[in-house]
This record gives structure tokens, C-alpha cells and sequence, in this order.
């Protein structure tokens, strides 16, 4: 699971949620990042922020799906 959130305690929320119920998250800090990491690997799912700095979520998903 690729959780992309640029609030350090949210990142911290989810993670530990995430991997409570068994899965192995990794974080990107904005939407950049998140499209840097989806370039060299393939995640079963992304949990996009919508507001982040940088790059947000949806000029990320935009970004991805074309």
C-alpha cells in the first residue's frame, strides 16, 4: 500500500493501522514522490492525500493516468 500524505502525524495514523491489519505501507510525502516511486514499482493500492504540497493528489492521479 502506498500511502501518500504530507501531515507526519497522519502518515504515522495510517501506518500504524495499516500494518496492524497485516499489510506493509510505504509513505510518500507528496504527490511527486508518490509518482517518482510508481515509476519503478507497482503497489496493489494508493491512498492519496488531496492537498500536499509540491504536487497534489489529483494533478498526481492526473498525472499517472495518462
Amino acid at each position: 500500500v502506498l500511502v501518500v500524505e504530507d501531515h507526519v502525524v497522519n502518515q504515522k495514523l495510517v501506518v500504524t493501522w495499516l500494518t496492524r491489519w497485516g499489510h506493509r505501507p510505504v509513505v510518500a510525502c507528496d504527490g511527486q514522490q508518490a509518482l517518482d516511486m510508481l515509476a519503478h514499482r507497482n503497489f496493489d493500492v494508493v491512498l492519496m492525500d488531496m492537498m500536499m504540497p509540491v504536487l497534489d493528489g489529483l494533478e498526481a492521479t492526473r498525472d499517472r493516468a495518462s
